[in-house]
């Protein structure tokens, strides 16, 4: 090789060598540049690591602070203690419950401050959690603090577990001490409930939902007869009771799984065969889910009670009859004395109206007031008896207050102007004013008042006041007062002015006579009422008589006394048939009625009425109740039925037996009058009668007009249901309302049909006195009345009575249904 290749491959090999040393260069500057940055991102790295670790360390350092400060303010004592029970940790509330400082409680074993159980009770349940590794168990302890006091905890220990190693225990407690000692008392109060029960020898058992005993005490068995093991699981129902108890036990098991609670009497037959009467009380109880899971039952006998009742009522029986023969006794009196005190007074009427000189005028006066004075003590005498026996009831029907206000002036304007003094009577009562009232009742009480003032005052006035003041659109409250300025009652005969047979002793006070019962029976009638007569009176300068009551609005849609009263009548076209056996009686009417110009037919019984029925035309008939042959009520009710004649009749008596006037209206009578009466009572009954069938004529007539075919199939609709006096015993309860109700509809189903099936007054008799006190409570004075009927009259009752009986009963029934399912 020359030396020039040798050159030129020097010079290749040198290029190459520079080549290869820049290439070597790059590569190693990229190197180090690639290692500069990784190195900044380490320091970028390892700087942000630091800052995270001291973010994580802080963070640590604020949960363990607050946690901390949660474990150290828990409102529970929360420790920790190693495996042998010694304290290694207690928060704030361990030792201020206990009373020890920390650093006396760490280190500390456990069991030196328990009082119950035994210390070596506790370490064998904790033992026992151990070897179980049951994570978490709960007991209830007691300790003592570090100043003597007792308290209960209850407490949650927890395994403290690191791997699958346990270190030890992490406690929470709490103080439970007012819990258990509830718990105590309520044990030591079941404890007395049941010594209590026990030693009132209450026979109590527990059912469940089939009616299964469950359970049974001491005293059920003593009750019965029968052990524990021959009641539990069997059916009271199934060996204790007849079938009448088991139907009212399955209408209380009814109630019970609604979850009601009752009071019912049934019979039992106990293990010797002997019959008791109990009185249960039974209640559902219910299950840890709130549902009705079965019921108690505490039974009391009351055999002996029931014997009482038997005996009480065979006496009140007994009481009955006995006053049944006074009242038959006072009534037969009252006719005896009434038949000729009404001679006594209608002559003395007939004579005034004749030419007396002033001597005769005189003793026709004495007479007349006489006459009247006798006949206020018979009708006070009867009033009282009535009273007294609680017999009065009143009877509500609609009344124009304007109407009571006319018959008080016509009564006592005269009387007044006799004596020369003013009766004013104050009140704005139209003749439009309607009320639920009784009127004859109301007329008594004022009739009494006013005559009372009247006797006892010689100058100035004696008013009447009446005020109503409305309270809501149907209700009024009226006042009623009587003043006077007569001679005043003392303060101690205030005090005694409403007693029985008591007057003002004052001197003078018994110049005008009297039996001391008016004003008695006037307080009673307003008691009637549901009010109070009330006096206040000065002596020397007067009395006010007074008393309030709340009355119903009513209309008068089926008898206008307005439009009636102002129907004249033309007496010379009226023709009147007179039923009446005695001759004077006879006599007094016939004079009275031909004064009026009215022409009068005289009869002696009732087998003449009617025969004088069907050969004449008459407009009205006086009917004497008392007459042979055939009486005033059977003749009457030939009338309706046989001769199917509306003809008005009048009844006219001299008995005066509580209900006769109803019985009266009952038989198919238009109006009831008193014997005695007087010529203007009499005249004022004919003259209603005769009016009302004229207005009643009227109405017809305009119906008929109106609709020919309204009269076809009519019928009228009877309603006897009334919630008002169950709801005055509830409370308006509706539930116990709706249980009352259902047993009675239970058991009138059951007796209805046995009374149909049996159809007999003794069995009508009696259901009618069992069902007596619940027709009080639900029904109206109708069928109060019947059910009192059918219970009197078991030896007079026939066939159509129990009929009438029983569609009442069953009409009830319905009415119930219709009111429970709405």
């Amino acid at each position: 090789m020359s030396e020039k290749d040798e050159i030129e491959a020097y010079k290749k090999a040198l290029k190459r060598e520079k080549s290869a040393r820049q290439e070597a260069e790059r590569i190693l500057e990229e190197k180090a540049r690639e290692l500069y940055d990784t190195n900044v991102q380490l320091k970028e790295l390892n700087l942000q690591l630091e800052q995270n670790l001291e973010e994580r360390l802080e963070e640590l350092k604020e949960k363990d602070v607050l946690f901390e400060e949660v474990i150290a303010h828990a409102q529970d004592i929360i420790y920790q203690t190693d495996l042998k029970g010694y304290f290694t940790y207690v928060n704030k509330i361990a030792v201020e419950i206990t009373g020890h400082s920390e650093e006396e409680l760490i280190g500390k074993h456990f069991s030196e401050l328990v009082v119950s159980p035994e210390p070596e009770v506790l370490a064998k349940h904790y033992t026992e959690q151990l070897k179980s590794n049951t994570s978490t168990t709960y007991l209830e302890y007691q300790i003592i603090t570090k100043s003597k006091k007792k308290i209960w905890l209850g407490q949650k220990a927890q395994l403290i577990v690191k791997g699958d190693r346990v270190l030890g225990f992490i406690a929470f407690a709490r103080d439970i001490t007012e819990r258990v000692n509830a718990d105590n008392l309520l044990k030591r109060s079941e404890e007395k409930y049941r010594s209590l029960l026990e030693n009132m020898q209450l026979g109590v058992i527990e059912v469940d939902l089939e009616d299964t005993i469950t359970k049974v005490y001491d005293s059920f068995c003593e009750l019965t007869g029968y052990s524990k093991y021959e009641l539990l699981g069997r059916k009271p129902k199934e060996f204790l009771l007849d079938q009448e108890s088991r139907d009212v036990l399955d209408m209380q098991n009814e109630l019970r799984t609604q979850g009601k609670s009752s009071v019912y009497e049934v019979k039992i037959r106990k293990k010797n065969g002997e019959v008791a009467w109990v009185l249960i009380s039974g209640a559902p109880f219910s299950d840890v889910n709130g549902k009705v899971g079965g019921s108690i039952g505490i039974h009391l006998d009351i055999t002996d009670r029931k014997q009482l009742e038997l005996d009480l009522e065979k006496a009140r029986d007994n009481a009955e009859e006995n006053f049944k023969a006074k009242e038959l006794f006072l009534a037969n009196m009252s006719h005896e004395i009434r038949t000729p005190l009404n001679a006594v007074i209608g002559i003395s009427q007939l004579l005034e109206k004749t030419s007396l000189d002033s001597e005769q005028s005189n003793y026709t006066e004495v007479i007349r007031k006489s006459s009247k004075h006798l006949l206020a003590l018979i009708n006070n005498v009867l009033d009282f008896s009535k009273m007294s026996a609680g017999e009065v009831k009143l009877d509500f029907e609609a009344v124009s207050i304007l109407e009571i206000v006319s018959d008080l002036k016509q009564t006592f304007l005269y009387q007044a102007q006799i004596k020369d003094i003013d009766f004013i009577i104050e009140h704005n009562f139209t003749s439009k004013d309607f009320f639920m009232l009784d009127k004859l009742r109301l007329a008594q009480v004022l009739t009494n008042l006013i005559n009372n003032a009247l006797k006892f005052t010689n100058e100035g006035h004696v008013k009447l006041k009446i005020q109503n003041e409305r309270i809501d659109a149907n209700i009024e409250e009226i006042l009623f007062e009587v003043s006077d300025t007569g001679k005043g009652i003392s303060k101690e005969g205030q005090e005694k002015i409403f007693q029985e047979f008591k007057q003002d002793k004052q001197k003078g006070a018994n110049d005008h006579g009297g039996t001391g019962l008016g004003l008695s029976i006037s307080s009673k009638i307003v008691n009637l009422f549901g009010s109070e007569l009330k006096v206040k009176s000065t002596l020397n300068k007067g009395s006010n008589f007074y008393f309030s009551i709340f009355v119903d609005r009513a209309s008068k849609d089926d008898f206008s006394y307005e439009k009636a009263s102002n129907l004249a009548v033309e007496w010379s076209n009226v023709n009147i048939l007179l039923a009446e056996d005695n001759i004077v009686n006879q006599f007094l009417a016939k004079s009275l009625v031909e004064s009026w110009g009215a022409k009068i037919t005289v009869c002696s019984n009732g087998v003449e009425v009617l025969e004088r029925l069907q050969n004449g035309k008459f407009d009205l008939i006086l009917m004497d109740i008392q007459m042979p042959t055939m009486d005033g009520v059977e003749a009457t009710q030939k009338i309706r039925n046989e001769l199917q004649s509306d003809i008005p009749i009048i009844a006219l008596t001299a008995n005066a037996i509580k209900g006769d006037d109803e019985k009266f209206m009952s038989y198919g009578m238009n109006d009831y009058l008193s014997k005695p009466f007087e010529e203007k009572d009499l005249k004022s009954a004919v003259t209603r009668n005769l009016s009302a069938r004229v207005y009643s004529k009227m109405k017809e007539e305009e119906q008929n007009s109106e609709n020919e075919s309204a009269t076809q199939g009519h019928h009228t609709i009877k309603t006897f249901f009334n919630i008002d006096r169950l709801n005055a015993i509830t409370n308006g309860n509706k539930e116990m309302n709706g249980g009352l109700l259902k047993l009675f509809i239970s058991e009138s189903k059951r007796q209805i049909p046995q009374l149909e099936s049996e159809n007999n007054a003794e069995m009508a008799s009696k259901l009618a006195h069992k069902i007596k006190p619940s027709i009080d409570h639900i029904s109206n004075e109708e069928m109060s009345g019947l059910v009192r009927e059918i219970e009197s009259k078991k030896d007079e009752l026939d066939q159509q009575m129990i009929y009438t009986f029983i569609e009442n009963w069953k009409i009830l029934v319905d009415e119930i249904e219709e009111y429970l399912k709405g």
